[in-house]
């Protein structure tokens, strides 16, 4: 987690902040990194800042909220729980001079949960081609790719390294181990807790929802069974 998430973690809690209490809310602060930040946050316009007379206060904006909410919706299951056994293929071949445009599409299935199973071929055994196409059409590349819906893809043998392959689980498992790392320290903080105890709690859903963001959450039938992600929920299910 960065001091940029904090920070708007911090605000959406609290509503506003002087600026004299912000180092109180945080572990060893650096006055210069927080301030820093904060003006960044301002320049993008997801933190106000309010000059008063003897003070000065922030707050987040709604472009603030809607950031933060990207990530906490990572926590919602992407699909139902039942797989029709059906797997879905996105082929795009987007031209140089649109390269931005690629960039973002790619940038989409990666939220969709989508693996990458070679250059410009995405898979994900959810139904995502309403979504797909509309995306499509609104950003006027939909001449540029097709969309595959098969049951006979590969074996049996072959899906278990098709979905290791096409999935980055190292960084999966980092981002759960992170959470688990940091759960273990603050759980017990925010049970004790008289002050601060929402903005803690709110952190660990934060780093929990990241971790998620980056999982598939592939149907049971053909997910990797590791017990490091069913450690991570259940704490989840303690905050």
């Amino acid at each position: 987690m960065t001091i940029i998430d904090e920070l708007l973690i911090l605000l959406d809690d609290l509503g506003e902040v002087k600026s004299a209490d912000l180092p109180s809310y945080f572990d060893q602060p650096n006055l210069q990194v927080i301030f820093s930040s904060l003006g960044r946050l301002v320049n993008r316009g997801w933190v106000i800042k309010k000059n008063r007379r003897y003070e000065v206060g922030y707050s987040i904006s709604t472009h603030g909220v809607n950031e933060l909410n990207r990530t906490l919706d990572s926590i919602k299951l992407r699909q139902a729980d039942q797989w029709d056994n059906r797997w879905r293929l996105v082929i795009f071949d987007i031209p140089e001079s649109k390269r931005r445009l690629r960039d973002q599409f790619r940038n989409y299935l990666k939220e969709c949960g989508f693996g990458l199973v070679k250059s410009s071929v995405w898979l994900s055994p959810w139904n995502y081609q309403e979504d797909i196409r509309r995306y499509a059409k609104k950003n006027l590349i939909n001449d540029y790719l097709v969309q595959i819906e098969s049951t006979e893809i590969v074996d049996s043998y072959q899906t278990v390294l098709l979905v290791q392959q096409s999935w980055d689980w190292v960084s999966i498992e980092r981002g759960y181990r992170e959470f688990i790392k940091i759960s273990d320290k603050l759980l017990p903080k925010i049970i004790k807790a008289n002050q601060k105890k929402a903005f803690m709690a709110k952190k660990l859903i934060f780093i929990y929802a990241e971790a998620a963001k980056q999982d598939p959450h592939l149907p049971y039938e053909i997910a990797p069974h590791n017990s490091l992600v069913k450690k991570a929920n259940d704490l989840y299910l303690k905050i």
